[in-house]
């Protein structure tokens, strides 16, 4: 037996061979922990790395064919309206535009520009809050070219001098500036109990709800931006021809959505935000719920296709800082890819990459350098000389040092709140992204059918044959009143699992063994229950499905193995999170992966322990989801189901947004089809 795990994959099935026994009887618990020892297990790290070199495969080859593409106009263009419809259809869609019903709550009047504070209902009752910086130098005249600034992670959004900066040196410059509140920032907070902007919180929390009804929180994201740049376009002194949109961090994320989904975009300025998805996944690992699309890696949406998708008609400079979150790494290589295509596009000249040093911050002189390439690309003035580091880069000097002809003054102040109270929430009949899923859900309720096993296998990916499991590392132990085996079981998609087999002294006949699944980490917790069915002469199984386990503990991450980059997504004290999010890339969902671990393990088991009949399945907290999958679809192998302490109900989650939730648990689109509780009534 080998003593030592090895992380090469590929060299399980070889690494992992014989059977040892250990004569001496133990405890269950015993069996369980001297296993840990005797195989000397690292913690495991396949999970993860699975994952990983499929979004790094899938990243590098959509890459690939955006500039082959490029070559051929014709293709191109198929392929900009292929990948968009896609994308817009992985994000539920967008609503029908409702009347903008836009209010001017009241006016802040600055040294050469005005301030307008702006109300308007992206979707009825629900309201979006904004700044519209307006130049009153007589220098300038209207129509203006206009810029849409949304704001980055921030709990004041707008009100942030950092978002506040865009629009008073737009507006020095001759530019309409408008700077708004995405969701839970600034006056837009969604959580009726909290009441507070929650940011990255909020926005998954609104992910994992979004996600059941096929949607994303980008769709509200992005619908806000599009619906701004109406607002923008119904102004008369607005000239609809000359938009262009920038942002940092998230502002950069919305920035990018909105350039490449609007056609109006005439140019832009991400900064912060676009690098690579494998670079990010490897580096920083998930973001937020509206960076990743679902099975977007399957249709040909990278970073590199927000520029793409916008190549043929925009101006579009790429922003960054080389000790970002997003690793530098993954921008340069994006932005190599895509001056290559804009190049071969004829429009070599509109694609530019500004970077400069430091952390994950809008520099300063980034927010220069975007006005310059506004002024060239929608003035048409003669300003755009490349970037001057040295002229640009005082600004950033300590990260604090300001262009001091720009001064926000006020617009700090309480003055600049838009709504009477501060949030939208005390808006009569305001209606919250919470409102609009649970709408969508109760639509989806109404109309569902009969749900079946091909239902279940349609909305979830589970595969009705070609999935196994192979046992390898046999390790049997002598117990009081029974024997055990541990295996190490080789997933075909060559993940290892743990699981643990007890066989009674005394069996009785026609019993149905149990399967043990549970979120725990450590199945010594299990220990008495099993000693309870071997008593009853019932035989057992503890499985270790993926992400629970050995393999939920821990596994390499580049920022430092066991460092809280590597542990945490955005407070989600599970590890599982993270791989699930890079199956959320893959077209894939963990509930499903999990599933199919119980079954393939449930056939395994069964030659191990030598019985013809069907376990019953016995699952713990956030295991009951994918064993009620397990269990629906198995053909025959569960016998029953026993929940203990089950997690909520996906209606449950839906209907409550104070209840904490994880993508691991979710699977996209399938509330249309039917709630997980609802396979357990079948």
């Amino acid at each position: 037996m080998k003593t030592r795990w090895t992380y090469a994959g590929a060299a399980l099935a070889t690494a992992l061979a014989g059977t040892t026994l250990l004569a001496a009887p133990v405890s269950v618990k015993d069996a369980i922990a001297k296993m840990r020892v005797v195989q000397g297990f690292y913690p495991y790290t396949e999970v993860n790395d699975r994952a990983m070199n499929g979004i790094i495969a899938a990243d590098r080859a959509i890459d690939a064919a955006w500039v082959e593409a490029a070559k051929d106009p014709a293709a191109f263009k198929a392929r900009q309206e292929r990948v968009r419809q896609a994308w817009l259809d992985s994000i539920g869609g967008f609503p029908e535009r409702c009347d903008l019903d836009v209010k001017t709550t009241g006016v802040i009047q600055r040294d050469g520009y005005r301030i307008e504070k702006t109300l308007f209902q992206s979707r009825p009752g629900h309201h979006v809050t904004a700044t519209v910086f307006v130049p009153t130098d007589p220098r300038f005249k209207a129509p203006y070219p206009a810029v849409l600034v949304p704001c980055g992670h921030t709990y004041n959004g707008k009100m942030s001098e950092d978002y506040q900066r865009p629009g008073a040196i737009g507006a020095k410059l001759g530019f309409i500036v408008m700077v708004y509140d995405p969701i839970d920032q600034g006056e837009r907070p969604q959580n009726r109990k909290n009441r507070k902007p929650m940011v990255c919180h909020g926005h998954n929390r609104t992910g994992h709800r979004a996600a059941l009804v096929g949607w994303n929180t980008a769709q509200f994201r992005i619908w806000d931006g599009i619906r701004a740049l109406d607002v923008l376009c119904a102004r008369p002194d607005v000239d609809a021809k000359r938009l262009a949109v920038t942002g940092h961090s998230g502002g950069g994320t919305d920035s990018s959505y909105v350039m490449a989904m609007d056609k109006r975009i005439a140019a832009a300025a991400p900064s912060g935000f676009i690098a690579s998805i494998r670079g990010t996944n490897w580096d920083l690992g998930a973001s937020d719920a509206e960076q990743q699309f679902y099975g977007q890696l399957k249709y040909g949406m990278n970073h590199l296709a927000l520029f793409m998708l916008a190549a043929d008609r925009c101006a579009a400079l790429h922003l960054a800082t080389h000790a970002d979150f997003f690793p530098f790494i993954g921008v340069y290589e994006t932005a190599e890819y895509a001056a290559k295509a804009f190049k071969s596009l004829g429009r070599g000249d509109c694609f530019q990459l500004i970077d400069t040093s430091g952390p994950h911050l809008w520099a300063e002189s980034s927010k220069q350098a975007e006005f310059l390439w506004f002024r060239k690309h929608l003035k048409g003035e003669d300003v755009w000389k490349g970037y001057d580091c040295a002229k640009f880069q005082k600004y950033n000097l300590g990260f604090s040092l300001k262009d001091p002809k720009v001064d926000v003054g006020l617009a700090r102040d309480q003055k600049n709140l838009v709504t009477p109270t501060g949030s939208v929430l005390d808006l009569p009949g305001e209606r919250t992204v919470y409102d609009l899923i649970r709408e969508e859900a109760h639509k989806l309720e109404s109309e569902r059918k009969t749900v079946t096993p091909d239902i279940v296998r349609a909305a979830t990916g589970i595969r009705k044959t070609g999935f196994h499991a192979e046992a390898y590392d046999r390790l049997d132990q002598e117990l009081a009143n029974g024997k055990s085996s541990t295996v190490t079981l080789l997933t075909d998609d060559g993940i290892a699992l743990q699981m643990f087999t007890f066989r009674p002294n005394a069996p009785k006949a026609g019993a149905h063994p149990v399967m043990i699944v549970s979120e725990d980490l450590d199945s010594v917790a299990h220990a008495a229950r099993v000693e309870e069915i071997l008593r009853e002469g019932r035989a057992a199984v503890i499985l270790e499905a993926r992400g629970w386990g050995l393999t939920g503990r821990f596994f390499r991450h580049h920022r430092g193995e066991g460092g809280a980059s590597a542990t945490k997504y955005y407070g989600c004290p599970t590890m599982d999170e993270m791989v699930t999010m890079k199956y959320y890339h893959l077209g894939e969902n963990m509930v499903a992966h999990r599933a199919e671990d119980m079954l393939s393990a449930s056939d395994a088991a069964r030659k191990i322990l030598g019985c013809d009949e069907p376990f019953t399945i016995e699952a713990y907290g956030r295991a009951c989801i994918p064993a009620a999958h397990a269990r629906f679809v198995g053909e025959g192998r569960f016998a029953g189901l026993k929940m203990v302490k089950p997690t909520w109900s996906w209606k449950q989650m839906i209907d409550d947004e104070n209840l904490y939730t994880r993508f691991a648990d979710v699977v996209h689109g399938a509330y249309r089809h039917y709630d997980w509780t609802d396979l357990v009534k079948n």
